[in-house]
């Protein structure tokens, strides 16, 4: 694969066909100098929530209904960041980053939570981890999805001391169960103000008590706790090996490993600079790390809007896509995170995941209709998927092409991998009567092709 395409399919959501047309001749520095600079200037720029939707979107229940009007305000925040890592416009990498800390810092964050939680990832996405860590330990999302405003120092609530190291820092092996009943007492008192997503610390629940946490006495706070973890050199290799498994192969290194480990730990948890180093790597562009990972369900839906124009009468239409994928913003199955890899593919999504353009384009239900989830009326169904496409930009960009060249073209950035195809290979499929006909069918025949599902 040319190294610029792979380059953007791991740090970004893929190329559109503009795009492509771009940068397919820019060095790998001047690409990567480009990811970086783009991301450093948006993630001085918080988000905010921008959203308008059909009235009768949520539902004249959903207006009277506090839950469902807090639902609806996490919906839309979901939806705007999809269309964020489809639009050219803005840092691809500074949205894939943020989704991979997604997974990392798995949380279900409420109505309001959601966007506070949001933002703190896009200011810590490409910084420093340590501030990071502090800040996710703040999060009124977090502090609530763990239940630490639970945590009192007659009732200590070990909940979010034991993931902060199984899955936000150092991982098993490296505590013990009384590491985790002290750290617990270290973060008593750390609440969330009512009603509004901000930190709160109550000195009334907090234990003043000296601990022993990881072979350090005293009165310790959440902070001590934080910062002594963070000093095992642990810490930077269960990172790295997370970030590794994301951006480069499930199948590690060890010897990259290790030497990313020790550049991580050494720049004191410089994100940044880590992430400059592999896309700088030679041996990110080796072809054991090409084409190697199976697209989680936010990557294909973002990569097939970033390729295509498409607008949605009713953008909700966009969480049912989620669902029936297997992958919704906000919504982990678990603190844990998505599992990836394999566990993106099984019988009741792969089906969905090869037709997805299909759906698309034709606005066709069957099978979308067959989830059980959706739990919601054909007539409903109907009205979202009502779609508009353009394929204007492709056009403009493939003008006075023949059809096989355009086929060529479109095989070369929807595809990742090796492929020879033809447009003979696809004859009955492709509607070669005039261009837009021809550029659609083609886009949805190959990426009906198991070589899309795949980055």
């Amino acid at each position: 694969m040319h190294p610029i395409k792979h380059l953007y399919s791991r740090a970004g959501f893929g190329l559109s066909v503009k795009e492509w047309k771009e940068k397919e001749s820019f060095s790998r520095s001047k690409a990567i100098n480009e990811l970086f600079d783009h991301a450093e200037r948006a993630a001085k720029q918080p988000i905010e929530l921008n959203f308008s939707a059909p009235s009768a979107a949520m539902g004249m229940d959903a207006k009277k209904n506090k839950n469902k009007r807090r639902k609806a305000l996490v919906a839309q925040q979901n939806i705007q960041w999809i269309n964020r890592m489809a639009d050219v416009h803005e840092s691809a990498l500074l949205e894939k980053m943020m989704l991979f800390w997604l997974g990392h810092f798995a949380c279900q964050p409420q109505a309001e939570y959601a966007l506070h939680y949001t933002n703190i990832l896009r200011t810590h996405a490409l910084g420093n981890f340590r501030e990071f860590v502090h800040a996710i330990a703040r999060s009124p999302a977090m502090i609530k999805y763990l239940n630490n405003q639970q945590n009192r120092k007659k009732s200590p609530n070990e909940n979010f001391a034991r993931e902060l190291m199984e899955l936000f820092t150092i991982g098993r092996g490296h505590y013990t169960e009384q590491d985790i009943k002290e750290a617990a007492r270290a973060f008593t008192g750390w609440t969330v103000e009512k009603n509004q997503p901000e930190f709160r610390f109550s000195k009334f629940h907090h234990d003043y008590s000296s601990k022993k946490f990881m072979g350090k006495s005293g009165d310790l706070n959440g902070e001590d706790v934080i910062d002594i973890i963070l000093k095992k050199p642990a810490v930077s290799e269960f990172i790295v090996t997370k970030i590794y498994r994301f951006f480069v192969n499930d199948r590690v290194d060890k010897k990259i490993i290790t030497s990313l480990s020790n550049q991580f730990f050494e720049s004191d948890y410089d994100i940044r600079s880590l992430m400059y180093t592999i896309f700088t790597s030679d041996w990110f562009y080796d072809k054991k790390n090409v084409a190697n990972q199976i697209k989680s369900p936010v990557y294909l839906l973002a990569n097939l809007l970033r390729t295509v124009d498409v607008k949605f009468k009713d953008p909700y239409v966009l969480i049912k896509i989620q669902q029936a994928l297997g992958q919704m913003i906000f919504v982990p199955p678990n603190v844990a995170g998505w599992q990836g890899g394999k566990a993106w593919i099984d019988n009741t999504t792969l089906l969905f995941r090869l037709n997805l353009s299909s759906f698309v384009f034709r606005a066709a239900q069957k099978g979308f209709l067959d989830r059980k989830n959706l739990n919601i009326t054909n007539q409903q169904t109907l009205r979202q998927l009502d779609v508009v496409i353009s394929v204007k930009e492709i056009e403009s960009v493939l003008k006075k092409k023949s059809n096989e060249e355009i086929f060529d073209a479109l095989q070369s950035l929807l595809l990742n991998t090796d492929s020879s195809y033809t447009s003979a290979d696809f004859n009955t499929l492709l509607i070669k009567k005039n261009t837009t006909d021809f550029i659609k069918t083609t886009i949805m025949a190959l990426t009906a092709l198991p070589e899309f599902q795949v980055c």
